[in-house]
Protein backbone atom coordinates (compact mmCIF):
# COMPACT_ATOMS: atom_id res chain seq x y z
CA UNK A 1 0.00 0.00 0.00
CA UNK A 2 2.91 2.21 0.71
CA UNK A 3 4.03 2.25 -2.88
CA UNK A 4 0.75 3.03 -4.67
CA UNK A 5 2.62 6.41 -5.91
CA UNK A 6 6.19 6.75 -6.46
CA UNK A 7 8.02 9.14 -5.10
CA UNK A 8 7.82 7.95 -1.28
CA UNK A 9 10.43 6.49 1.28
CA UNK A 10 9.49 4.45 4.80
CA UNK A 11 12.18 5.00 7.21
CA UNK A 12 11.62 4.76 10.97
CA UNK A 13 13.56 4.83 14.20
CA UNK A 14 15.14 2.15 15.83
CA UNK A 15 13.17 0.00 18.96
CA UNK A 16 10.17 -0.80 19.47
CA UNK A 17 7.14 1.81 20.66
CA UNK A 18 4.29 -0.31 20.96
CA UNK A 19 3.16 -3.92 21.27
CA UNK A 20 1.28 -4.77 18.10
CA UNK A 21 -2.52 -3.88 17.60
CA UNK A 22 -5.10 -5.42 20.23
CA UNK A 23 -7.81 -5.71 22.11
CA UNK A 24 -8.00 -3.32 25.54
CA UNK A 25 -9.98 -4.60 28.13
CA UNK A 26 -10.84 -2.88 31.52
CA UNK A 27 -8.79 -5.02 34.37
CA UNK A 28 -11.95 -5.75 36.15
CA UNK A 29 -13.03 -7.73 32.92
CA UNK A 30 -10.29 -10.40 33.14
CA UNK A 31 -12.92 -13.43 32.23
CA UNK A 32 -13.64 -11.47 28.84
CA UNK A 33 -9.86 -11.06 27.84
CA UNK A 34 -9.74 -14.93 28.59
CA UNK A 35 -12.50 -15.55 25.92
CA UNK A 36 -11.06 -12.85 23.63
CA UNK A 37 -7.57 -14.72 23.47
CA UNK A 38 -9.00 -18.16 23.36
CA UNK A 39 -11.55 -16.83 20.44
CA UNK A 40 -8.53 -15.25 19.01
CA UNK A 41 -6.42 -18.16 19.10
CA UNK A 42 -9.35 -19.84 17.21
CA UNK A 43 -9.41 -17.50 14.38
CA UNK A 44 -5.93 -17.81 13.80
CA UNK A 45 -5.60 -21.27 14.14
CA UNK A 46 -7.90 -21.48 10.76
CA UNK A 47 -4.90 -20.33 8.80
CA UNK A 48 -6.95 -20.18 5.65
CA UNK A 49 -9.55 -17.86 6.99
CA UNK A 50 -7.22 -16.11 8.98
CA UNK A 51 -4.49 -15.14 6.31
CA UNK A 52 -7.70 -14.66 3.77
CA UNK A 53 -8.70 -11.53 6.63
CA UNK A 54 -5.14 -10.18 6.76
CA UNK A 55 -4.49 -9.89 3.00
CA UNK A 56 -8.33 -8.69 1.90
CA UNK A 57 -7.23 -5.63 4.52
CA UNK A 58 -3.80 -5.34 3.61
CA UNK A 59 -2.44 -6.17 7.90
CA UNK A 60 1.00 -7.02 8.89
CA UNK A 61 -0.86 -9.79 11.09
CA UNK A 62 0.64 -11.69 14.18
CA UNK A 63 0.04 -15.47 13.62
CA UNK A 64 1.59 -16.18 17.35
CA UNK A 65 -1.22 -18.09 19.46
CA UNK A 66 0.18 -16.33 23.07
CA UNK A 67 2.22 -13.64 22.68
CA UNK A 68 1.70 -11.27 25.47
CA UNK A 69 0.77 -12.25 29.09
CA UNK A 70 -2.24 -10.22 30.70
CA UNK A 71 -2.03 -12.86 34.25
CA UNK A 72 -2.40 -9.70 36.24
CA UNK A 73 -5.57 -8.51 34.80
CA UNK A 74 -7.57 -12.52 35.00
CA UNK A 75 -10.03 -11.43 37.22
CA UNK A 76 -13.71 -12.04 37.75
CA UNK A 77 -16.26 -9.94 35.67
CA UNK A 78 -19.16 -10.04 33.72
CA UNK A 79 -20.30 -11.63 30.82
CA UNK A 80 -21.63 -9.23 28.51
CA UNK A 81 -19.08 -8.33 25.59
CA UNK A 82 -19.30 -4.34 24.41
CA UNK A 83 -16.19 -3.63 22.48
CA UNK A 84 -16.09 0.33 21.58
CA UNK A 85 -14.28 1.98 18.83
CA UNK A 86 -13.75 5.22 17.24
CA UNK A 87 -14.83 3.95 13.26
CA UNK A 88 -12.55 6.27 11.89
CA UNK A 89 -8.86 4.38 11.74
CA UNK A 90 -8.21 3.66 8.00
CA UNK A 91 -8.35 0.22 7.27
CA UNK A 92 -8.51 -1.14 10.65
CA UNK A 93 -12.47 0.35 11.11
CA UNK A 94 -14.68 2.57 9.76
CA UNK A 95 -17.81 3.67 8.81
CA UNK A 96 -19.17 3.18 5.01
CA UNK A 97 -19.41 6.09 3.27
CA UNK A 98 -22.31 4.69 1.27
CA UNK A 99 -23.81 2.36 4.21
CA UNK A 100 -23.14 4.18 7.43
CA UNK A 101 -22.20 0.78 8.94
CA UNK A 102 -19.48 -0.42 10.25
CA UNK A 103 -15.98 -1.82 8.49
CA UNK A 104 -12.96 -2.84 8.96
CA UNK A 105 -10.37 -5.18 10.11
CA UNK A 106 -10.55 -4.79 13.64
CA UNK A 107 -14.50 -4.92 13.08
CA UNK A 108 -14.66 -8.22 11.17
CA UNK A 109 -11.91 -9.90 13.66
CA UNK A 110 -14.32 -8.89 16.28
CA UNK A 111 -16.99 -10.56 15.23
CA UNK A 112 -15.16 -13.72 13.91
CA UNK A 113 -14.08 -14.28 17.61
CA UNK A 114 -17.30 -13.66 18.99
CA UNK A 115 -19.01 -16.09 16.21
CA UNK A 116 -15.97 -19.09 18.23
CA UNK A 117 -17.40 -21.90 20.65
CA UNK A 118 -15.94 -20.30 23.08
CA UNK A 119 -18.28 -17.20 23.02
CA UNK A 120 -21.34 -19.20 21.33
CA UNK A 121 -20.84 -22.22 24.08
CA UNK A 122 -21.11 -20.14 26.80
CA UNK A 123 -23.86 -17.78 25.25
CA UNK A 124 -22.01 -14.84 25.68
CA UNK A 125 -23.14 -12.47 23.17
CA UNK A 126 -21.20 -9.29 21.51
CA UNK A 127 -22.04 -5.84 21.28
CA UNK A 128 -19.46 -2.92 19.24
CA UNK A 129 -20.54 0.82 20.22
CA UNK A 130 -18.92 3.70 18.70
CA UNK A 131 -17.29 6.33 21.19
CA UNK A 132 -14.70 9.61 21.13
CA UNK A 133 -11.31 8.58 21.23
CA UNK A 134 -11.01 11.01 23.82
CA UNK A 135 -13.16 9.06 26.06
CA UNK A 136 -10.85 5.62 25.49
CA UNK A 137 -7.70 7.22 25.54
CA UNK A 138 -8.06 11.55 26.75
CA UNK A 139 -5.49 13.71 26.31
CA UNK A 140 -6.29 16.17 28.63
CA UNK A 141 -8.37 16.13 32.18
CA UNK A 142 -9.72 20.03 32.29
CA UNK A 143 -12.01 19.05 35.18
CA UNK A 144 -9.33 17.76 37.27
CA UNK A 145 -6.82 21.09 36.25
CA UNK A 146 -4.68 18.73 34.08
CA UNK A 147 -3.88 20.26 30.57
CA UNK A 148 -2.32 17.15 29.12
CA UNK A 149 -1.61 13.66 30.33
CA UNK A 150 1.72 12.38 30.35
CA UNK A 151 1.28 9.59 32.94
CA UNK A 152 -1.57 8.13 29.70
CA UNK A 153 -4.01 8.00 31.95
CA UNK A 154 -7.39 6.42 30.98
CA UNK A 155 -10.54 8.51 29.50
CA UNK A 156 -14.05 8.79 30.84
CA UNK A 157 -15.46 5.80 28.92
CA UNK A 158 -12.98 3.42 29.91
CA UNK A 159 -13.27 4.56 33.44
CA UNK A 160 -16.67 4.67 33.63
CA UNK A 161 -17.51 1.49 32.02
CA UNK A 162 -19.17 2.63 28.95
CA UNK A 163 -17.69 -0.73 27.38
CA UNK A 164 -15.85 -3.79 28.31
CA UNK A 165 -12.55 -3.65 25.96
CA UNK A 166 -11.75 -1.24 23.05
CA UNK A 167 -10.62 -2.65 19.42
CA UNK A 168 -7.55 -0.77 17.78
CA UNK A 169 -5.83 -0.14 20.63
CA UNK A 170 -2.10 0.23 20.69
CA UNK A 171 -0.74 -1.43 23.47
CA UNK A 172 2.30 0.08 25.38
CA UNK A 173 4.18 0.00 28.79
CA UNK A 174 2.21 3.31 29.94
CA UNK A 175 -1.42 2.04 28.75
CA UNK A 176 -1.01 -1.57 30.97
CA UNK A 177 -0.97 0.19 33.73
CA UNK A 178 -4.73 0.96 33.61
CA UNK A 179 -5.56 -1.85 30.92
CA UNK A 180 -5.78 -4.91 30.47
CA UNK A 181 -4.52 -6.24 26.58
CA UNK A 182 -5.06 -9.42 24.91
CA UNK A 183 -2.41 -11.07 22.90
CA UNK A 184 -1.30 -8.66 19.45
CA UNK A 185 -3.26 -9.17 16.25
CA UNK A 186 -0.43 -7.08 14.27
CA UNK A 187 2.79 -7.77 13.95
CA UNK A 188 4.54 -5.53 16.43
CA UNK A 189 7.71 -6.10 14.59
CA UNK A 190 5.55 -4.03 11.77
CA UNK A 191 4.07 -1.14 13.67
CA UNK A 192 6.49 1.22 13.74
CA UNK A 193 6.50 5.28 14.18
CA UNK A 194 8.19 8.08 12.27
CA UNK A 195 7.77 11.67 10.43
CA UNK A 196 6.38 12.06 7.31
CA UNK A 197 8.42 14.67 5.23
CA UNK A 198 8.98 16.62 1.90
CA UNK A 199 10.77 14.00 -0.13
CA UNK A 200 13.50 17.23 -0.72
CA UNK A 201 14.50 17.57 3.02
CA UNK A 202 14.17 13.62 4.12
CA UNK A 203 18.00 13.84 3.80
CA UNK A 204 18.53 16.10 5.93
CA UNK A 205 15.82 16.23 8.39
CA UNK A 206 17.79 16.46 11.96
CA UNK A 207 17.80 12.97 13.84
CA UNK A 208 16.10 14.34 17.14
CA UNK A 209 14.22 16.68 14.90
CA UNK A 210 15.51 19.67 16.89
CA UNK A 211 14.57 22.96 16.14
CA UNK A 212 11.60 21.19 14.06
CA UNK A 213 7.92 22.39 14.04
CA UNK A 214 6.49 18.79 14.34
CA UNK A 215 2.62 17.93 14.84
CA UNK A 216 1.60 14.61 16.44
CA UNK A 217 -2.11 13.56 16.70
CA UNK A 218 -3.02 13.58 21.00
CA UNK A 219 -3.91 9.93 22.61
CA UNK A 220 -2.01 7.49 20.69
CA UNK A 221 0.08 5.05 21.37
CA UNK A 222 3.15 6.68 20.11
CA UNK A 223 1.99 9.99 21.53
CA UNK A 224 3.83 10.44 25.04
CA UNK A 225 6.73 8.61 23.86
CA UNK A 226 7.80 11.19 20.86
CA UNK A 227 6.47 13.97 23.33
CA UNK A 228 9.12 12.57 25.86
CA UNK A 229 12.21 11.62 23.50
CA UNK A 230 11.94 14.41 21.12
CA UNK A 231 12.34 17.72 23.60
CA UNK A 232 14.16 19.86 21.30
CA UNK A 233 11.08 20.04 18.68
CA UNK A 234 8.68 22.43 18.67
CA UNK A 235 5.48 20.60 19.31
CA UNK A 236 1.84 20.81 18.37
CA UNK A 237 -0.66 18.73 19.34
CA UNK A 238 -3.88 17.53 17.52
CA UNK A 239 -7.08 15.64 17.91
CA UNK A 240 -6.99 14.56 13.97
CA UNK A 241 -4.79 13.14 11.70
CA UNK A 242 -6.71 15.27 9.02
CA UNK A 243 -5.70 18.30 10.76
CA UNK A 244 -2.18 17.38 10.96
CA UNK A 245 -2.34 16.40 7.18
CA UNK A 246 -3.27 19.74 6.35
CA UNK A 247 -1.08 21.83 8.55
CA UNK A 248 1.89 19.85 6.74
CA UNK A 249 0.79 20.35 3.08
CA UNK A 250 0.11 24.07 3.60
CA UNK A 251 3.48 24.47 5.29
CA UNK A 252 2.75 25.62 8.74
CA UNK A 253 4.81 22.52 9.61
CA UNK A 254 7.60 20.83 9.24
CA UNK A 255 6.85 17.02 9.71
CA UNK A 256 4.27 15.05 11.25
CA UNK A 257 5.11 12.34 13.21
CA UNK A 258 2.93 8.82 13.52
CA UNK A 259 2.12 5.48 12.95
CA UNK A 260 2.63 2.78 10.11
CA UNK A 261 -0.91 2.70 9.49
CA UNK A 262 -1.46 6.43 9.41
CA UNK A 263 1.00 6.82 7.01
CA UNK A 264 -0.36 4.65 4.56
CA UNK A 265 -3.40 6.00 4.48
CA UNK A 266 -1.92 9.66 3.65
CA UNK A 267 1.13 8.40 1.63
CA UNK A 268 -1.73 6.55 -0.67
CA UNK A 269 -3.37 10.24 -1.30
CA UNK A 270 -0.36 12.86 -1.21
CA UNK A 271 2.94 12.61 -3.40
CA UNK A 272 6.03 14.41 -2.41
CA UNK A 273 6.53 12.94 1.30
CA UNK A 274 8.83 10.41 2.94
CA UNK A 275 8.23 8.51 6.06
CA UNK A 276 11.89 8.73 8.16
Amino acid sequence: MLFRSAGYAYVQPSGAIVSGVAFGCRPEFGDHLKLLNDGLTLVKDDTTLWNSLCTKHGIDCDNGKSTFNPAPHLTAGQANVVFATEANWGVHNFLDSKTSLLGGFDVELTRLICATTVFTTAQHKCAIVTVPWQSIWANAFPEFSLTTNPKTYPGLGSDSKWFHCSMGTRNTNSRQRSMAFTSPYTDPRQDVSGFIVKDAVKGTFPQLATSMKVGVMASQGFTQPFKDKFTTANITEKKSQAELDTMLKNGALDAVFTGKAEQKVFMAANAGYSFV
